[in-house]
């Protein structure tokens, strides 16, 4: 398999952070859960079957939900797509990665197990450095908390909310919501200071541009 360009790990946050996905959920993504037709612009979070080209893998709680995509983060994903191998399966796992692994499942050294820890091994390395771009300090976990407090801002119902998170049991989803009360913004809020949807796409797309002035400059 040939090797274009690397993943777009600020694609990876931008989406985390307008949709409440799990870092899991990220990872075991494929360009198929992507519909880019112009009046849908969703990602679908579901299950994947262990096949020749994708590892089984699991969503937490609930088994299938569909999200929407906000209009720049799509632009920007179809841009990823151009950019990576003909028929490659995974949005957010690097090329040399995906082999690698695809060699450990050839070998049965790949379990359940390691599609839910180890799909990508210095995944927080890549987003401490986005961290560092955008001068601010957290967990990926943060994002998922900042969009769902995010969501309870607007007119959505707990119940809305509650199928948007995947989660299984209302009570969880409950549970957030006191947490919000007792404090939960706000910690939010400080976790990810500078971070939001704007300033993101605002980097990933002077970033693409960049990259795009490089190649003409080269060819």
């Amino acid at each position: 398999m040939s090797r274009k360009s690397g993943i777009r790990w600020d694609l990876s946050v931008v989406l985390a952070l307008t949709t409440g996905m799990r870092r899991g959920e990220i990872l075991n993504l494929i360009w198929s859960d992507i519909d880019f037709d112009f009046e849908k612009q969703t990602v679908q979070v579901r299950p994947k079957r262990d096949s020749e080209k994708t590892w089984e893998w699991q969503v937490k709680d609930a088994d299938h939900r569909t999200l929407p995509l906000v209009d720049g983060l799509v632009t920007l994903l179809a841009k990823h797509q151009g950019n990576q191998p003909e028929g490659y399966p995974y949005v957010f796992v690097p090329p040399k990665r995906y082999e690698r692994i695809q060699e450990l499942r050839a070998q049965g050294k790949w379990s359940y197990a390691d599609s839910r820890n180890k799909v990508v091994n210095n995944f927080t390395r890549h987003f401490k450095l986005i961290l560092d771009k955008a001068n601010t300090k957290g967990q990926f976990h943060d994002l998922r908390r900042t969009a769902l407090t995010r969501f309870m801002n607007t007119s959505l119902t707990k119940h809305d909310i509650m199928a948007i998170a995947g989660h299984s049991q209302f009570e969880t989803t409950e549970r957030f919501y006191l947490a919000v009360k007792d404090g939960l913004v706000d910690r939010a809020r400080e976790a990810m200071q500078t971070i939001d949807t704007a300033r993101l796409l605002q980097i990933c797309c002077r970033d693409q541009t960049v990259a795009s002035n490089e190649k003409g400059q080269q060819s």
